[in-house]
């Protein structure tokens, strides 16, 4: 597997990371999530999901922001994303401003930035050559807050994502039943085991996905995602147990 760190994190080896999202309205909000996120011993990245702060298209907004963060007490490496609404998000932006934004992230520091696929290859491209440029990866993403796709199509957009560049490939689908589980899991592994060097990140949402959060090791996935406090997508466990979860899976597999 390609060596892919976001700041100190080798999301390339080892057990799967825990990334806790932060989801802040305002500066102190933001402020206060940090802290709390700090300290949970579980938490290893922390993504700033910069489409819920209020102050993201004023001026120094981002980078104020990423330094309210740097002031949570430890040493987090930072995942910016925004995420829109036609992905689940909170906010709707057209191409420029949302590479614009972007960008900005990459600027301030950020250890390593979202990009939707849906976006397109030229927000894509654009985003990827800024990040390449200031050392630090790129997670292309896909959300489907509906449905799980055939298979074939969730392989297709995983495909088009290691095709396009990006540093690490992020699926999330929504499942109808027991069975979308399973193929999520299964196009994961298949996925892995034809692209062993591309990390990925998968998961299925909501309750009946909860299982594909933590045997994300076992499928080829690098990272999940844990709470400490609001969660940013329906299934995501408090970070704390998830850690300990995670521990024992990973022993096991020793």
């Amino acid at each position: 597997m390609n060596t892919v760190w976001i700041g100190d994190v080798n999301l390339s080896e080892g057990r799967l990371k825990i990334c806790v999202p932060l989801t802040a309205v305002s500066q102190d909000d933001l402020s206060l999530c940090a802290k709390a996120a700090a300290l949970e011993p579980a938490s290893q990245i922390l993504e700033w999901r910069a489409d819920w702060y209020a102050d993201l298209k004023k001026k120094d907004g981002i980078r104020n922001g990423l330094n309210q963060i740097r002031a949570c007490g430890r040493r987090i490496p930072v995942l910016f994303t925004i995420r829109t609404k036609e992905e689940g998000g909170e906010i709707s932006l057209d191409d420029t401003v949302y590479t614009a934004l972007i960008r900005e992230a990459i600027e301030a520091g950020a250890d390593a930035v979202d990009v939707e696929l849906s976006k397109g290859s030229v927000v894509l491209n654009a985003v990827l050559t800024a990040a390449h440029r200031h050392g630090i990866p790129v997670i292309a993403s896909s959300h489907n807050f509906q449905k799980t796709p055939e298979t074939e199509k969730m392989m297709e957009i995983l495909c088009s994502m290691k095709n396009a560049g990006a540093d690490v490939c992020k699926l999330a689908v929504m499942p109808n039943s027991r069975a979308d589980v399973l193929s999520l899991l299964t196009v994961s592994c298949q996925f892995h085991e034809k692209y062993p060097e591309t990390p990925l990140i998968t998961m299925s949402m909501g309750k009946t996905g909860v299982i594909s959060r933590v045997c994300g090791e076992f499928c080829g996935s690098v990272l999940t995602f844990g709470t400490v406090g609001r969660a940013s997508a329906p299934g995501q466990l408090a970070a704390e147990e998830l850690g300990e979860i995670l521990n024992v899976l990973h022993r096991s597999q020793k």
